[in-house]
C-alpha cells in the first residue's frame, strides 16, 4: 500500500513518519560569543491547528560578529494529517519570544534582537 504523501509550502513532498530538516545559518550582533538554542517545530494548515514542537539543539557558538550554522529537525510526520495536508514550520530561539522564521506560504525572515537569521535551507529526512 502506498503512504499518503504530504505537501511542505515551496512545492516539496513528504511523507508520514519522516522529518522536516532545516540548516540554518545565524549571526551574532552581540559582542560577546553566543551558542543559542533552536527548536523546528511543524503544524498542518488549518487555522485550530498547533505547532508540535521539535527538540531543542544548541548551536555550535559565534564569536562577536560571527556566523554559525545549525542543523534541526522536527518530529516525525504523524500518520494522520490527511493527504494533501500542507505543512508550515517554524523556527523558535530559547529566550526569544514567538518564532524567528517561518515559512506558511512563502519565506519570512525576522530580525531578532540579539542575532539575526541569515538563511535558512529546508529538507526532508528520512
Amino acid at each position: 500500500m502506498k503512504q499518503p504523501v504530504y505537501y511542505v509550502a515551496g512545492g516539496q513532498e513528504i511523507q508520514p513518519g519522516q522529518k522536516v530538516g532545516a540548516d540554518v545559518t545565524w549571526k551574532n550582533k552581540t559582542l560577546s560569543t553566543l551558542a543559542p538554542k533552536f527548536r523546528l517545530d511543524i503544524k498542518r494548515s488549518g487555522w485550530a491547528s498547533t505547532w508540535q514542537e521539535g527538540s531543542w539543539t544548541t548551536s555550535p557558538a559565534a564569536a562577536a560578529g560571527g556566523q554559525a550554522t545549525v542543523s534541526l529537525e522536527s518530529i516525525p510526520i504523524p500518520g494522520d494529517w490527511g493527504e494533501g495536508t500542507t505543512v508550515s514550520v517554524q523556527i523558535v530561539v530559547l529566550g526569544i519570544e514567538g518564532a524567528v522564521w517561518s515559512q506558511a506560504d512563502a519565506f519570512t525572515v525576522k530580525v531578532v534582537p540579539d542575532l539575526e537569521i541569515v538563511s535558512v535551507n529546508l529538507y526532508v529526512k528520512g
